[in-house]
């Protein structure tokens, strides 16, 4: 009958310690989640800012595109006066040497008036 009350004791104060370890593990999470709540907004600020710089970033490099494209257009519609006509095909080359960086799959090979 002694055996049988150290194995009563024993399960009660298991029980009652995993009462109380769960409790603490409950309250650290419970805790943690509130502290992930409250900078929350941090992260979403930051998220929003990294979201508009690669906005900005696909609207600078869109219009360099549009750019690069009425130049190329005006130099063999051949819209310059033959003493620019140097200066807009470097100015074109530069570009295209731009755009052949940022969109290497579209831009593959330089353009004839750039050989």
């Amino acid at each position: 009958m002694n055996s049988k009350k150290w194995w009563v004791l024993l399960v009660v104060v298991l029980l009652i310690g995993g009462s109380i370890g769960g409790k603490i593990l409950y309250d650290a999470k419970k805790e943690r989640d509130r502290q992930d709540l409250l900078h929350i907004g941090d992260r979403l600020e930051k998220s929003l800012s990294d979201y508009e710089d690669t906005v900005n970033q696909i609207n600078e490099d869109k219009e360099l595109a549009e750019e690069y494209t009425n130049l190329m257009e005006s130099i063999i519609d051949e819209d310059f006066a033959a003493s620019e006509l140097d200066e807009m095909i470097a100015k074109a080359c530069k570009m295209e040497s731009e755009l052949m960086d940022i969109y290497p799959t579209v831009y593959t090979e330089p353009s004839s008036v750039c050989d």
